[in-house]
């Protein structure tokens, strides 16, 4: 938890730089539950998520977050595939 506080606070510092009004927030439990909620509780007006581009098995292996968070979001959802 606490490398991933820092790693956070670190995008989130970098982000603010570039003139972005960033909060970050870090929680426990099921990832595609939590975006929901604290996209919903925030009242956000976009979703961004990046993606590794995983396909058919990796997302049986890893999951996918995305797919969850895209199909049950009733807020605007930005995906961007990182390499």
């Amino acid at each position: 938890m606490k490398a991933d506080r820092a790693y956070l606070e670190t995008v989130a510092g970098q982000l603010r730089a570039q003139g972005l009004a960033v909060t970050a927030r870090l929680a426990l439990g099921d990832p595609p539950g939590e975006i929901l909620k604290t996209a919903e509780a925030e009242q956000c007006g976009l979703i961004a998520m990046t993606s590794h581009g995983h396909r058919l098995l990796g997302d049986i292996v890893y999951g996918s977050t995305i797919n969850e968070v895209r199909h049950k979001s009733t807020i605007p959802v930005l995906l961007e595939r990182i390499k």
